[in-house]
């Protein structure tokens, strides 16, 4: 018995590193050729990143969220300490966007000074974004502050926007793979054959939909085509590494001190991806006048398509944690190790 759950789980490692892999380099061939018209916001490459926009939002709303409050409410449960009516959850997910919003705003700042260097006798600040909208294309032009010439040459913009789409998809792509890899863990613990088989339905399905949706954000950053199969061949491995970790420690029993550490990287990783859905990816596509309606329905799809992946798979969160009930079960029965 044993040896036919190891079987399925090895299966089901190599059928998830294929399918992340397929969709997640999907982007970039789709774009491949097109860059012109990518860089000039076409319709569906816009479409696409609203769908994936969606995706990320349910994601964090339905998924990550709920999985923070759950684990540090485990780990309180089962410590000596006691937070009555405090929001810790909600605390930790802030302390993951305000830590992302830092990074990238010193990096956007430090990176500007060299830009300004570039030109002699000139002396350019990068400030507030200003969007002018027309039939064919957005065009993004920044303030002057300080000047003594004309308005940022294309350069000097087409850096400063490229660094702030890496530094946007680097962040993604921590914050989806620490999730991946938790996700990973979840199947690899599970000792019944059934139960795998369930669990990594849902999450091959989930992974393949994130990955389509994270090549959209390298296809948007500019990155180069070696540096986005290599992201996404990262990204690829994360749910598989998650299994072989959970088969490792399959027989091991959880700790308060695991609860909380999963919770706290899991609202980390939750705050980046508001950042990022509200902050960048949403908001930089509905900042356009054009195919308002469309784009709304192309972030209602992302989002119920989750919607639809979490349906079918109704009883992941029963199978991946436990509740309440069980931990102090568990803990009255000394079938639980409690670190001290």
């Amino acid at each position: 018995m044993a040896e036919s759950v190891t079987v399925v789980k090895i299966a089901a490692i190599l059928v998830t590193f294929i399918l992340t892999m397929i969709f997640g380099l999907g982007p970039a061939w789709f774009v491949s050729g097109r860059k012109q018209r990518y860089k000039q916001r076409g319709r569906t490459p816009a479409l696409l990143s609203c769908f994936a926009g969606g995706v990320f939002l349910a994601t964090c709303l339905l998924d990550l969220i709920p999985d923070v409050e759950e684990e540090l409410n485990l780990a309180l449960a089962g410590s000596h300490l006691s937070y009555p009516g405090f929001p810790l959850p909600m605390l930790v997910v802030a302390m993951g966007l305000f830590m992302v919003l830092t990074v990238e705003q010193v990096a956007l700042k430090y990176h500007s000074r060299p830009l300004q260097a570039r030109h002699n006798g000139t002396h350019i600040a990068l400030e507030t974004p200003v969007c002018i909208n027309n039939e064919e294309e957005d065009v993004n032009v920044m303030e002057m502050g300080e000047m003594h010439g004309g308005i940022p040459d294309s350069d000097q913009s087409d850096d400063h926007e490229h660094l702030h789409a890496s530094l946007r998809s680097w962040s993604l792509l921590l914050a989806i793979s620490l999730h991946s890899v938790f996700e990973g863990i979840a199947v690899g613990l599970q000792k019944e054959t059934a139960a795998v088989l369930q669990l990594i339905t849902a999450v091959a399905l989930h992974k393949s939909v994130m990955a389509f949706s994270l090549g959209m954000a390298l296809v948007q950053s500019t990155m180069g085509r070696t540096t986005m199969v290599g992201l996404s061949i990262f990204f690829a491995i994360t749910a598989p590494t998650g299994m072989a970790i959970g088969m490792v420690v399959e027989s091991s029993s959880q700790t308060t001190h695991s609860h909380g550490v999963s919770g706290v990287l899991t609202g980390l990783a939750t705050g980046t991806f508001l950042y990022v859905t509200f902050l960048e990816v949403l908001a930089h596509e509905l900042k356009s006048n054009r195919d308002r309606l469309l784009k709304l329905g192309a972030i209602f799809l992302g989002f119920f398509t989750v919607v639809g992946l979490m349906f079918l798979d109704a009883d992941m969160k029963e199978n991946r944690h436990f509740c309440p009930e069980q931990f102090h079960n568990l803990t009255s029965t000394g079938e639980l190790v409690q670190t001290p």
